[in-house]
């Protein structure tokens, strides 16, 4: 993944309590299907903030979230502690990770905004790595209906977009979640585009994918 900035900077700015509650709410179908799964061991690709998985660690599961930005790891880790979580952060690239767990490690391997900065071709490589070592992916994305790419390089791409980039896995689900009103600019656009009613907008998308059989 090439990106103009850094990953910390995006995330420097002091993260209060609102942020943590809201963050949870706002992706509040994403914690819902993880813990659906009732997990024992849980592992979240790209931190963020790590307010997700610590909110998991609440919930008595056993958390770890890998990123490959030390500066991000260390202010999640500062985080968890401020909040008194129990989840832990760990340096790992997300393109190996077969190489530091072991087969069926995890119960549930999640992410959130994160694949939409990849190309088709390594989303493939890193959810096979995440099959080897997670009986289920789970992962929110943005989608085409999201207002703006926050970070700048985001692919925001529809279901049937998503739907051919997955042809080759087993995907249990992909739907939209999320609303937010929409202003008149964004209405005359898309008024067309999506049966749903034209001021309100799904603006990501819920995806889960389990193993075919013994094969990934």
């Amino acid at each position: 993944m090439e990106n103009k900035w850094k990953w910390n900077k995006f995330y420097e700015r002091r993260f209060l309590l609102r942020d943590f509650l809201a963050n949870l709410s706002s992706h509040a179908p994403l914690l819902e299907e993880i813990i659906k799964e009732n997990p024992k061991r849980i592992l979240e690709v790209g931190i963020g903030t790590g307010s997700m998985s610590i909110f998991l660690s609440y919930l008595g599961y056993e958390v770890i979230g890998i990123d490959n930005d030390k500066e991000i790891l260390e202010k999640a880790s500062e985080l968890n502690e401020k909040m008194n979580g129990r989840a832990k952060f760990v340096y790992c690239d997300a393109f190996k990770l077969s190489e530091k767990f072991m087969k069926n490690e995890f119960d549930v391997v999640y992410s959130q905004g994160f694949f939409e900065h990849f190309s088709d071709k390594k989303i493939n490589t890193l959810i096979k790595e995440q099959l080897i070592i997670g009986k289920t992916v789970i992962f929110s994305v943005p989608s085409n209906f999201y207002p703006k790419k926050d970070f700048g390089n985001e692919r925001l791409l529809s279901i049937n977009e998503w739907k051919e980039i997955l042809k080759d896995f087993k995907v249990d689900f992909i739907m939209y979640y999320g609303t937010l009103f929409l202003g008149f600019k964004y209405l005359l656009k898309n008024l067309l585009k999506y049966p749903k009613p034209p001021l309100l907008k799904p603006c990501h998308l819920l995806i889960k994918i389990t193993r075919k059989g013994d094969k990934i």
